[in-house]
């Protein structure tokens, strides 16, 4: 009985549990630029740390957490990737096991609350090292881009970094 249910509960879920694994912010600055987060259009922390006039100090105390939580979400990213081969894998196979593909779904959902985790604690940490009026220009300047990217979208293109629209929409 429960592997007459299992195969279509695993195929229900399947769509999901790709959803889950692959979503990502798109709005992340360390996917933009080089390693230490630097990108050509501002976003990235040296186009922050101008606007928000941190000092060299400052400066390298953000590369520093930065850096290590890249490192740290390498290892997680891993995890997750694993997990969610081993979760399909279970469910693909012709007499799936429950137990394990349950523990696999339970070890990439953990690895992906630490994923989550890993990114509020270096915007704690951040925040730790700016002052009140630094940590406010960041919010401004957060808001402002969204607001940006919303009018690119609006306007029927994407936006170069010059304010032109470019290309089509893309579709999802």
């Amino acid at each position: 009985m429960l592997r007459n249910l299992l195969l279509p509960l695993a195929l229900l879920a399947l769509p999901f549990v790709a959803t889950v694994a692959h979503a990502e912010p798109s709005d992340r600055p360390e996917h933009h630029g080089d390693e230490d987060g630097a990108d050509d259009d501002g976003h990235g922390i040296e186009g922050i740390a101008e606007r928000v006039g941190l000092s060299d100090d400052q400066r390298a105390k953000v590369r520093a957490l930065v850096k290590e939580s890249k490192l740290a979400r390498v290892d997680i990213r891993a995890r997750i990737e694993k997990a969610r081969i081993q979760v399909h894998d279970e469910l693909s196979s012709p007499q799936p096991d429950a137990g394990a593909a349950r523990k696999a779904i339970d070890a990439q959902s953990a690895a992906e609350a630490e994923l989550r985790r890993n990114r509020v604690e270096l915007i704690l940490a951040i925040r730790g090292v700016l002052t009140a009026e630094q940590w406010q220009k960041v919010l401004d300047a957060r808001q402002d881009r969204r607001e940006e990217r919303r009018e690119g979208k609006e306007g029927g293109g994407e936006r170069r970094h010059d304010g032109e629209a470019h290309g089509k929409p893309k579709r999802r």
